[in-house]
């Protein structure tokens, strides 16, 4: 494991100050505003994830880093804090000159079992 991947690989999956500070967004018109929030995120992710890693095979480095700059948006507004430190660190990756193809293949593995980490835990959240 690489020393930038060390930082990240322990702690906290999801921000319960943000997770509480979503759900108080329910309202008596929309009282499953979280669980919708949740879905959405559980819907969209997967797809970058996938883009992150067909332009990782074709070392996009800019456009990789772009898609890992997105969903690292999406995990930090829905508390996946884990998921959008480790997005970060790819995305910094991805800008050093030249890439380093071990480290992002590092990076990308951890980044999907932090969404499967996150995912969970929201799920059981909702």
């Amino acid at each position: 494991m690489t020393d930038q991947s060390k930082n990240t690989s322990s702690g906290s999956v999801l921000s319960h100050q943000i997770i509480d500070g979503l759900k108080g967004l329910n309202t008596d018109e929309k009282p499953q505003f979280f669980s919708e929030l949740v879905e959405l995120f559980q819907v969209s992710a997967p797809p970058v994830l996938q883009e992150i890693s067909d332009l990782q095979g074709k070392q996009d480095w800019k456009m990789a880093g772009r898609a890992a700059h997105r969903l690292k948006g999406s995990a930090s507004n829905i508390g996946a804090i884990k998921m959008a430190r480790l997005c970060q660190q790819f995305k910094e990756v991805c800008d050093s000159q030249p890439s380093d193809p071990n480290t992002s293949s590092e990076l990308l593995g951890l980044i999907k079992s932090a969404y499967g980490d996150a995912a969970h835990e929201l799920s059981s959240l909702k």
